[in-house]
């Protein structure tokens, strides 16, 4: 299954390119990328056009935003219209604690819905799911007509839902689905990774 991160957004809250913030001992951007790697080979990067340079370090296939300014509905179009895969992990960039383990288990849940998202701290997670390849005219609709909630989106197609509880059987408290938006967030998620080492 091909993995989908999107790095793009303007970081509004954060102040600056949360994807390159750091993260213990590497960017955010490079521990998402180290936990989807064990998920699959198969990982692509997608930013805004004038973004590319930012992240061709990172050693991944870099695609730019087919409608730029779009938000995460945006990118997603971008990676059903590129993915080789008839399902395709779509990832933030900004959940460092994404847990592989997690992701797999996802991955194999066997059903003919659309979407299948977790259930967050904050109710479904668009930005951690996976996506089947016939939404693409769906999503392309949506963007021509500037609807461009993730959540509704998941919740006009047929979907399935990952029950909190599920989810906490992999990560206790939810935490692989919290993301960095702001740097207290980041650094209260730093500060987690660091006392789980400790512990582990």
């Amino acid at each position: 299954m091909d993995v989908w991160i999107t790095a793009g957004g303007q970081s509004r809250r954060f102040g600056t390119n949360k994807a390159l913030a750091t993260f213990v001992t590497e960017t955010v951007l490079e521990a998402v990328i180290r936990a989807a790697g064990g998920i699959s080979e198969r990982l692509f990067i997608i930013c805004s056009p004038g973004e590319t340079a930012l992240y061709e370090g990172f050693g991944l296939p870099v695609f730019r935003d087919l409608f730029p300014g779009k938000g995460p509905l945006g990118g997603l179009q971008t990676a059903l219209y590129h993915a080789r895969s008839r399902r395709l992990f779509y990832l933030a960039c900004d959940m460092p604690l994404v847990n592989p383990e997690f992701m797999k288990w996802m991955a194999g849940i066997r059903t003919r819905a659309l979407a299948v998202v977790p259930e967050g701290p904050r109710g479904m997670e668009p930005l951690h799911a996976i996506y089947d390849k016939a939404l693409l005219p769906l999503v392309e609709r949506r963007l021509g007509e500037s609807r461009l909630s993730m959540k509704a989106l998941v919740e006009g197609v047929p979907h399935h839902v990952v029950p909190r509880e599920r989810v906490a059987g992999f990560c206790p408290g939810l935490m692989c689905l919290r993301s960095a938006n702001t740097p207290e967030e980041l650094e209260e998620l730093k500060a987690y990774a660091m006392r789980s080492k400790r512990l582990g």
